[in-house]
């Protein structure tokens, strides 16, 4: 089944399914969607396409939950939540605010499962958008005319309702898409004829973590629709359920099915958020009620599969920087853009602060001219030029940094800046993390197991045979070797489905670091014999001493590793490394056996599987095949590699404090 998203973008004030016109809710039921799309059908003489795409499960449709952005919502799931902080568990406001909390973004439902949903996402409905009432005036005959009100909400600019929705086939979606598109201008809720409920409607791919949580096994599930099981099916169904009852009732939108205008039966039905251990499918009712044809009312089933609490462990990886660690976002600071205010420490210029500077100066013209204009002059010189002082200067810095044991080269320097997040704050990503320790993984299990790898062995080998240039050789080798380690083949109702083991492990970003962690490392190159050489590139590190903390989360359904195999996993890859590489160099002293190596700069053999594949002898010819096939040039002289037993011949370092450092490097621990 595909799954599409229908974003719905309201362009009038709304009114929902309140019993009452003086309030409203901000949301509907799957139910009220299908009962709107039907009669779109019987306008366009497609509800029998539509009724039997329904039930025969070929469409399912989800009720509208809220989206901020690019924030999408579902609601809070019924189940016991245990905090293990005391003091959080003591906080009566917390709890009002948690109690009252209707949604939860998609990405924080192991968080919010596990206890540790931030307190900061409890408000964020706030932004949605806001009541109103709207004052109409009732004519009815001869009567004298009745103002009356209607509650209404408007959402802000960015915000409005989704419905995930799941096809079978192209066609299905086709006949979905077309009744959208006429919903769209008859309007949804109440008081449509007087122009509420219209809406635009965006249909857009379902994000990959929410399609994630729709297709994988799971022990618990999520209702994301009113739904109502059969009747032999709810002793299952109510084993280990947390839910609530809805009461769904209201008139029928027909001026054929009777002389006046009537009711709908009541029925109760489970509500969304409702937690289940056992699935069911649900159920399109047919009601007649004396009419003059049937009325179908929606109760299937649309499900979100999670963990519960005990198959998911969580736990806390310290990584002790013991050489500078570069995670680089792909911008350089550009020479118009820093000053050096001393020889140890730049300057990055606020460019408002800059201009208002020169506002004040009367020379923001100059200062244009200098940003636009491709010329050879810094903004060092272009402030000695128009008479700028240094402490003027300092007033318009956006930070300044350390710049470690720099040596001074001709040329052109480039500073390569580091990730942070919104608020300035450098941070690790958890890719960066679970990338680091997906290279650990596999190597060891192709240390464990090199019978099963000899064919890619072959592989290799062959394609670096050829002679040809080739830069996708290794990279192309390696998507099937990893796939050949963490994939699994897994049995659903319809069909054999891939499965990576690794989605089983998730790392969380780093807590924010400071700008005083932080220090700009020059690039330095450690040769074989103990020469130097230094390059004018510099990288915003972070700095030796400073502790990174991250979260690792393991579901246990998905990954049967244990935290025992991961620091086992360490201590074999570093082992190896130090043995095959690291030895080779003079001036590198050995590291602890939970050494790990992370970001940019830290070498090929840190991010690469191939000496646990070939071993230390042929490692090295095949390593160096690879530099000499994938266009590295030849001025890195890797030909001499055989000669001197070691591939790359080169160790990526750098200075700090007069103390040499290899880049990258960690001390790992998991609690």
């Amino acid at each position: 089944m595909e799954y599409k998203l229908y974003c719905l973008e309201f362009l009038t004030g709304v009114h929902f399914g309140s019993k009452n016109l003086d309030s409203t809710e901000i949301t509907f039921h799957a139910d009220t969607l299908f009962a709107a799309l039907f009669q779109e059908a019987l306008k366009m003489e497609k509800q029998k396409e539509f009724l039997n795409a329904v039930s025969e499960g070929r469409i399912v449709l989800s009720d509208a939950f809220p989206y901020i952005g690019k924030n999408y919502y579902i609601p809070k799931p019924m189940i016991s939540v245990r905090v293990d902080d005391n003091e959080k568990q003591g906080n009566s406001r917390q709890k009002k605010m948690f109690k009252n909390l209707k949604y939860i973004p998609v990405n924080t439902v192991e968080a919010f499962i596990n206890g540790t949903f931030p307190e900061e996402l409890m408000e964020d409905m706030q932004y949605l958008g806001t009541n109103g009432m709207k004052v109409s005036v009732g004519i009815r005959g001869m009567e004298e005319p009745q103002p009356y009100r209607v509650s209404t909400y408007h959402f802000t600019d960015g915000s409005g309702l989704y419905i995930i929705a799941g096809m079978e086939s192209e066609k299905d979606q086709e006949c979905l898409d077309e009744l959208f598109e006429s919903l769209q201008y008859t309007g949804l809720g109440g008081k449509k004829s007087s122009g509420m409920g219209r809406f635009k409607c965006r249909v857009c791919d379902i994000p990959r973590e929410m399609k994630e949580q729709l297709t994988k096994k799971a022990s618990m599930h999520l209702l994301l629709s009113t739904a109502l099981p059969e009747d032999e099916e709810l002793e299952d169904i109510l084993k280990g359920a947390t839910y609530s009852l809805l009461k769904r009732s209201g008139f029928i939108d027909s001026q054929t099915y009777a002389a006046q205008q009537m009711r709908k039966s009541d029925i109760y039905v489970f509500s969304a958020g409702s937690c289940f251990v056992n699935t069911f499918k649900g159920k399109v009712i047919e009601e007649r009620n004396g009419g003059t044809h049937p009325i179908f009312r929606y109760a299937k089933a649309f499900s979100w599969g999670y963990k519960n609490g005990t198959e998911i462990k969580t736990y806390q990886i310290q990584l002790t920087v013991k050489g500078p660690v570069f995670i680089g976002d792909g911008n350089q600071i550009q020479k118009k853009e820093y000053v050096f205010l001393n020889r140890n420490t730049i300057g990055v210029v606020d460019a408002a602060k800059l201009y208002f500077l020169a506002q004040k100066l009367h020379i923001q013209n100059d200062l244009e001219r200098f940003m636009v204009e491709d010329t050879r002059e810094d903004l060092k010189h272009w402030s000695i030029r128009n008479h700028v002082s240094l402490t003027d200067l300092k007033r318009c810095m956006k930070y300044t940094e350390n710049v470690g044991d720099r040596s001074e080269e001709k040329g052109r320097l480039q500073i390569m800046t580091c990730v942070t997040d919104p608020y300035g704050n450098p941070y690790v990503p958890g890719s960066s993390l679970k990338g680091m320790l997906r290279t650990i993984l596999l190597s060891k299990d192709i240390a464990q197991d090199q019978i099963k790898y000899k064919r890619d062995q072959s592989q290799i080998r062959s394609e670096l045979s050829t002679g040809r240039k080739n830069r996708k050789i290794l990279n192309r080798n390696i998507g099937i070797i990893e796939k050949k380690a963490f994939c699994t083949l897994k049995h659903t109702d319809k069909e054999d489905v891939e499965f990576d083991n690794m989605s089983g492990i998730i790392v969380g970003d780093s807590e924010p670091l400071s700008r005083e962690d932080i220090v700009l490392c020059q690039k330095w190159e450690q040769h074989v014999d103990g020469s130097y050489k230094t390059l004018n590139l510099l990288r915003e590190c972070i700095k030796p001493g400073t502790v990174i903390k991250s979260s690792l989360t393991i579901d246990e359904t998905e990954c049967n590793l244990k935290i025992e195999d991961i620091l086992n996993a360490v201590k074999l890859f570093y082992e190896q490394y130090y043995q095959v590489f690291q030895s080779k160099f003079p001036r590198c002293d050995r590291g602890k056996p939970n050494t790990v190596f992370l970001g940019g700069g830290s070498g090929f053999v840190s991010k690469t599987v191939v000496y646990p594949m070939f071993g230390e002898k042929e490692g090295i010819e095949i390593t160096k095949d690879i530099f000499d096939r994938t266009g590295v040039p030849q001025k890195h002289e890797h030909y001499k590699d055989t000669r001197m037993r070691v591939s790359p011949h080169i160790l990526k370092c750098t200075r700090y404090q007069g103390k040499e450092y290899m880049m990258g490097q960690c001390e790992m621990d998991i609690s």
